[in-house]
């Protein structure tokens, strides 16, 4: 997926995990076709695109986000409501209680989320998991590695893992390979 306007003027394209593509496709499919490569992609609950107020800090992107996280939250409440009324029905109101719990946990998890916090999440993860960091910069769009750098946030299990090796074939680890 390409990006044409990004926050630092250049396009960015990004690749996206095979289930956010399922997803991007079944959005698609609610939004109908795009006959114009350069239309909006995203719309209100109404199809209508979200308009640009001219205001500093991306407000269109904040009412999106908001009128996201709303959706979301009454889904996940609408769907612990459910599960939990089954769960009384069956007689294991234990059951619906940690239901209910998991499910406000969630909806606070989501409050809590931003738009900002996936981009530190993407930086942390892609590095924890091997990749070039080069490869992090061109997916997060970051023009230089000190600002990719600032999004990553230490991992101490990843951490630790790595030092413990330090000492393998080096220190006599019986181990260790020859």
């Amino acid at each position: 997926m390409t990006y044409q306007d990004s926050k630092n003027g250049d396009p960015v394209t990004a690749s996206l995990h095979p289930e956010a593509a399922r997803l991007m496709r079944r959005y698609l499919d609610w939004r109908g076709k795009l006959w114009d490569r350069e239309a909006p992609l995203f719309l209100t609950d109404e199809r209508v695109p979200y308009t640009d107020n001219r205001r500093a800090g991306g407000g269109q992107m904040k009412s999106a986000w908001a009128g996201m996280k709303r959706r979301t939250i009454r889904a996940l409440r609408w769907q612990g409501a459910q599960s939990a009324k089954e769960w009384r029905r069956s007689g294991d109101n234990a059951r619906a209680i940690e239901t209910i719990a998991w499910t406000k946990d969630k909806c606070a998890l989501v409050q809590q989320i931003t738009p900002h916090w996936f981009r530190h999440n993407l930086a942390t993860k892609m590095l924890s998991l091997g990749a070039d960091p080069r490869a992090v910069m061109e997916q997060g769009g970051w023009r230089s590695m000190n600002v990719m750098i600032g999004y990553a946030h230490d991992v101490p299990e990843r951490r630790r893992a790595i030092v413990d090796r330090l000492g393998e074939g080096v220190l006599g680890n019986k181990n260790a390979a020859h």
